[in-house]
């Protein structure tokens, strides 16, 4: 899960072979984009090398009709350090301030929450996948800044220009 990582929101189990670990938490009720793991184990002595997994989600399922860079994420923000400063909100889409970073982004909305005086934002991550034309994408939420998606496991954002540009004409 995105929690065992820093680099990518990944909600695939992560076999580490060095110390014998596998962490098979998928989010479930904890993040967007959340799916249930479950470990298969072809017999009682199975070394790692033999273990593999299965995923599921009930995310409604999409056909990419555009292909789309991969573009690293500028901003990880995790339930641990999620205190934002809200600069403006506007069709959706709020522009904010990571305190800590204190890095600035665009963010839907319905991620920011307040709690006490303070603002927080929810999991997120601006980075974008790579989307080739005909792959099957997850639809995690449509949103004004386009689709939160899951491919094989991996969350990111599919908002390649044609798709922005048909929603502004």
């Amino acid at each position: 899960m995105y929690l065992y990582r820093k680099d990518v929101y990944c909600m695939n189990p992560l076999f580490d072979v060095k110390k014998h670990i596998i962490g098979i938490d998928g989010g479930c009720s904890l993040t967007n984009g959340a799916q249930l793991n479950a470990l298969l184990i072809p017999h009682a002595w199975a070394g790692m090398d033999e273990i593999s997994f299965t995923a599921y989600d009930d995310f409604p399922q999409m056909v990419a009709k555009y292909a789309q860079s991969a573009v690293a994420g500028s901003v990880e923000i995790r339930y641990t350090d999620s205190i934002i400063k809200l600069s403006e909100k506007k069709n959706g889409i709020a522009r904010v301030v990571h305190v800590s970073s204190p890095k600035s982004f665009y963010v839907p909305e319905e991620w920011l929450y307040q709690s006490g005086d303070e603002w927080h934002c929810g999991n997120y991550s601006d980075a974008k996948l790579a989307v080739k034309v005909g792959e099957v994408l997850s639809v995690v939420r449509k949103t004004p800044m386009g689709f939160l998606v899951k491919k094989d496991g991996v969350q990111g954002w599919y908002c390649p220009e044609a798709v922005l540009q048909d929603k502004k004409a």
